[in-house]
């Protein structure tokens, strides 16, 4: 078992390594400023360089102004300015459509107070820069990089040490590419999320590094967004969407954190090629659909989560072609999501593959693969010849009694749910796949099966006998409460 879970852990990090936007980003050079033969020129006494067509490139630093501020006043638009080495303690505006380029990662700081830099222009630029230093108003929403305006760049800098990194305030069609941002080392209630939008639409969110943010990509009243290639560790929430529609995030990595992903309250949301693992504990999911609809989840890597995916009250989304491995719950749906399609997913080795709840079951599951599927296939056809059925005696008790989840891992279950298939005595919310696939195939990053479940052998027969005991009581004590249960027919 310890040698799977090695294996599983060596292929998450290979794909993770070979995946990463960050790995061309991180520790590259701020791209250098096109520059022409003419040597440097003075105006007003202060030093510039003339590129034909693209206006003055202003200098800040030992060769030109003093302070960045300085630099902006005089700069028009479509001029560029150049910030050469050192620490700049100043809080700016860029209300001009200008390029604002450090080079050698100059230090803009705020020292503490509001919002370090606050873009209000269309068509600026702000690149190559360490900031760092906002205010810690929560109310205020205090951020390193804050954008008002349109159709901004915010590219290659580095944000530490502030409460927000970029908040987008009704700002649309702006590109937020390749920034490295790391939360406050406070606790989690008391940081702001790392890039967070309110009533922006169409923004273009590439190849950012998030460290230790409280939400990490965060959507309010948002529509119209593409999410690629980001990286987010250590949050509370990796993506959070709340009132936001068709919004498209994939080929992103969500590790360690609370919940990877949490599309609430959205519709026609895009969920491909992702992975979302490692999310640990009370409360962790992988995927969490609130209130979710006509949305297509597909592709992705679903792995080492406490559950793996979880729905409530979410309808007409289509989860096709994702790998579910490893985790505790492969998926946990209620009965309040209906009209949903699983269809091509493989289901490997999780620790209970689905649960649900009592109620209307009214999802459709099609052609999956179980890694616990127990049929054959006379035929040869790839299909199995008898339905899996979805669900479990132990996913019912322990969403209809929390206590019993203790056992949860001993061979006490499996014995249990061996007892439940052989003689049926409870009439169980179950779902059916009636074409259940023999083989697991065309999953992307699909992982070697194999039981990877822990479980002490010499603990179980006592905690077969208790589990054994509670369902007998359970059982008993549901004959004499009319409707609650009631026999199965064979």
């Amino acid at each position: 078992m310890a040698r799977k879970i090695a294996f599983l852990t060596s292929l998450l990090l290979a794909w993770t390594a070979a995946a990463s936007p960050w790995a061309t980003i991180q520790g590259a050079p701020t791209p250098p400023l096109s520059r022409v033969s003419s040597p440097i020129r003075e105006e007003g006494g202060k030093a510039f360089l003339q590129e034909e067509g693209r206006g003055h490139t202003w200098i800040v630093g030992r060769e030109g102004f003093a302070t960045i501020g300085q630099a902006l006043v005089r700069a028009h638009e479509g001029d560029t300015i150049l910030v050469q080495p050192g620490v700049y303690r100043e809080r700016l505006v860029i209300s001009k459509a200008v390029r604002l380029v450090g080079e050698g990662r100059p230090v803009v700081d705020g020292g503490g107070q509001g919002d370090v830099l606050t873009i209000k222009a269309g068509g600026a630029t702000v690149q190559g820069f360490i900031i760092r230093g906002s205010g810690r108003r929560l109310w205020r929403n205090e951020a390193a990089v804050k954008v008002l305006g349109d159709h901004n760049t915010i590219r290659g800098n580095e944000i530490t040490n502030a409460l927000f990194g970029i908040f987008l305030l009704g700002a649309s069609g702006n590109t937020i590419v390749g920034n490295r941002i790391q939360g406050l080392g406070v606790g989690e209630h008391d940081r702001g999320n790392a890039i967070h939008l309110f009533g922006s639409h169409r923004n273009h969110i590439e190849g950012n590094m998030i460290l230790y943010p409280r939400d990490g990509l965060y959507f309010e009243f948002s529509n119209g967004n593409r999410i690629r290639g980001n990286y987010v560790l250590y949050g509370r929430i990796g993506l959070h969407y709340m009132y936001s529609d068709d919004n498209t995030f994939e080929g992103n990595v969500f590790q360690y954190n609370g919940v990877a992903a949490a599309p609430m309250y959205a519709k026609r949301i895009v969920a491909r090629r992702n992975l979302f693992a490692h999310s640990r504990g009370y409360g962790a999911y992988g995927l969490f659909l609130k209130d979710c609809e006509d949305s297509l989840i597909e592709e992705n890597s679903i792995v080492d989560n406490e559950v793996g995916i979880f729905m409530d009250n979410s309808r007409e989304n289509r989860i096709r072609r994702n790998l579910i491995a490893a985790n505790t719950i492969g998926a946990r749906i209620l009965s309040s999501s209906i009209n949903n399609l699983f269809t091509g997913n493989a289901f490997v080795e999780n620790g209970d593959q689905v649960h649900l709840n009592r109620g209307r079951l009214l999802n459709r599951w099609e052609g999956n693969y179980w890694s616990d599927y127990r049929g054959y296939d006379l035929d040869g056809d790839g299909t199995g010849d008898i339905p899996y059925k979805v669900g479990s005696l132990f996913g019912f008790l322990s969403e209809n009694y929390p206590e019993v989840r203790i056992l949860f891992h001993s061979p006490a279950v499996r014995a249990l749910a061996f007892a439940e298939e052989a003689l049926p005595v409870l009439e169980l919310p179950r779902e059916e796949d009636r074409s259940p696939r023999m083989r697991q195939e065309d999953i992307p990053f699909a992982l070697p099966t194999g039981p990877i479940r822990p479980g002490s052998k010499a603990s179980g027969v006592f905690a077969a006998l208790l589990v054994f005991g509670t369902t007998m009581v359970l059982w008993r004590a549901g004959r004499r409460r009319s409707g609650a249960w009631s026999r199965s027919r064979v």
